[in-house]
């Protein structure tokens, strides 16, 4: 086979037609409406967690005063206005310096907690919901026949899109998981406040029977001292 050398002509061909030129991307191009609601369900889930994080902190740095329930002062100052938006707005020092608590603040302490762990907890139902019309839409405009052919048939738009989903669903899992951990803090919390409550109870009423007997008993000691008889029946008559 006789081999002819054709690159001249090749060449000639490439000069007359010229490659396409490559579509710039202009920088003044905004982002999608795609990227746009990532980033922001993004953010609401950073933001979710942060408020978790930021209660469970206050929860361990008030454990202390919370569980003292046999400090004095408890009993003898006026309760504090405890307002815990104050620390999931920033302020890590509000309760930085509270070395004990009065019931009413115990109060205040758990009801709070739990409206803020209730207020996440539907957040995490919104954006779970969010996801679910998302992939509801997306389906709808899907060619059905795609849910027939594997995975490595699909294209390059289903692929990302199914990473995008597992990703959300990671998000929402983990701040599940995180509302639960801190749930579960206040809870067994509160459990223990209630259970040293109730026990120093007890140990009042015993120590003031224990008192009361004392005092009938000193009683009865000096009557009899004085030549008094304890337990003198009335005369009869």
């Amino acid at each position: 086979m006789v081999y002819v050398d054709r690159t001249q002509e090749f060449k000639l061909l490439c000069s007359q037609h010229p490659p396409a030129k490559r579509r710039k991307v202009s920088k003044h191009d905004g982002p999608t409406s795609e990227e746009v609601a990532a980033k922001a369900y993004v953010a609401e889930g950073n933001n979710i967690l942060k408020h978790i994080n930021t209660l469970n902190t206050l929860l361990q740095s008030v454990r202390r005063p919370y569980l003292n329930v046999e400090a004095q002062s408890s009993y003898t100052r006026q309760a504090r206005n405890i307002d815990l938006s104050a620390v999931l707005a920033g302020r890590t020092d509000a309760f930085s310096g509270i070395k004990s608590l009065t019931n009413e603040e115990r109060d205040q302490i758990d009801l709070q907690a739990r409206m803020i762990l209730g207020k996440c907890a539907d957040r995490v139902k919104d954006m779970e919901l969010l996801e679910k019309r998302r992939q509801d839409a997306a389906a709808a405009q899907a060619n059905p026949l795609a849910r027939l052919l594997p995975a490595r048939l699909l294209g390059g738009d289903t692929a990302a899109a199914d990473f995008v989903a597992a990703h959300r669903t990671n998000i929402t899992w983990y701040l599940t998981r995180r509302l639960a951990d801190a749930s579960e803090t206040q809870k067994e919390m509160q459990e223990e406040r209630i259970k040293r409550q109730s026990e120093r109870a007890k140990t009042l009423g015993s120590s003031a029977a224990m008192y009361e007997a004392d005092m009938i008993k000193n009683a009865t000691t000096r009557r009899s001292s004085w030549g008094m008889s304890p337990m003198a029946p009335s005369p009869s008559s």
